[in-house]
């Protein structure tokens, strides 16, 4: 990003709104494993404790626990960690394949163009969660097959994105001065083209990773995401649903905390996007 863009950014009270909410959660997703509870550890004394329970043995447990005794914010902790993980894993993927594959249309054109946009618009046509379904389904449910899905289905913007501007720039004359001195095709796209197109790839890439994080979500509800015994705010909310009546808090604090993740993740693409386009 340019300075004056970062400046534009920077001074949007709902970027550092964004920021405020946004760091603590992930500073919590990373620094997980350093909580003292396992959140595998059972304890059938304290079933079902609400938030502020102080159990027979001692425990005090700040979020409450589940129906098998187990530590909420433990669970809550590295179920927030599993979520980060996997979709900047996801993301990872989605940015190399789409970048790549928009680059490469873009630039030369013709056939590699209409097989990269048939293949955009094959993956636009089909609804994601019956394709991950499929896909899981046959392979198995992983974690690592929940990674490639998310990240071979997440591409398409970023190819659309990068073909459409690489499709401008490559007549550009900065472009045509490079081809003018023998600048290989690989170069003109990593030195003059990637650089030019990275500012959009950054604001798609924020607004993304909030999509693939809710995605994960939803797929570990379903039981098809990250395998037990590793907790997942999916998984905890699908659990938590039996015990609604009576035990609210197992349900409803995973899925606030998915609320205000993808929430700051969101506001923060926004705000990148009015930076960049004002």
């Amino acid at each position: 990003m340019r300075g004056r863009t970062l400046q534009r950014w920077w001074r949007n009270p709902r970027t550092k709104a964004a920021l405020v909410v946004l760091v603590p959660v992930l500073a919590a997703a990373l620094l997980a494993p350093l909580y003292p509870v396992s959140p595998t550890a059972q304890d059938l004394r304290a079933t079902l404790a609400p938030p502020g329970t102080t159990s027979a043995s001692g425990a005090f447990y700040l979020l409450g626990t589940d129906e098998l005794g187990r530590d909420l914010t433990a669970r809550l902790l590295h179920g927030l960690r599993a979520s980060v993980l996997v979709g900047a894993a996801a993301l990872s993927i989605a940015v190399v394949v789409g970048t790549t594959l928009g680059l490469l249309a873009g630039w030369f054109g013709g056939a590699v163009d209409s097989v990269v946009t048939g293949a955009t618009e094959t993956l636009m046509t089909l609804p994601f969660i019956l394709l991950a379904i499929a896909v899981i389904g046959a392979l198995g449910a992983s974690t690592t097959v929940l990674i490639l899905t998310l990240g071979l289905t997440g591409w398409v913007s970023f190819a659309k994105l990068v073909r459409a501007k690489t499709f401008e720039l490559r007549n550009e004359e900065f472009v045509q001065a490079a081809h003018a001195l023998g600048v290989r095709t690989p170069g003109k796209l990593v030195r003059h083209v990637l650089p030019n197109v990275a500012p959009l790839m950054l604001v798609d890439g924020t607004l993304q990773f909030g999509a693939l994080v809710l995605a994960e979500a939803g797929l570990s509800f379903l039981g098809l995401g990250v395998p037990p015994p590793t907790p997942t705010l999916g998984g905890i909310l699908a659990g938590g649903q039996v015990f609604l009546a009576v035990a609210w808090w197992i349900a409803t604090l995973p899925g606030l905390t998915l609320l205000v993740l993808v929430l700051a993740i969101n506001v923060l693409g926004d705000t990148l996007r009015d930076a960049a386009a004002p």
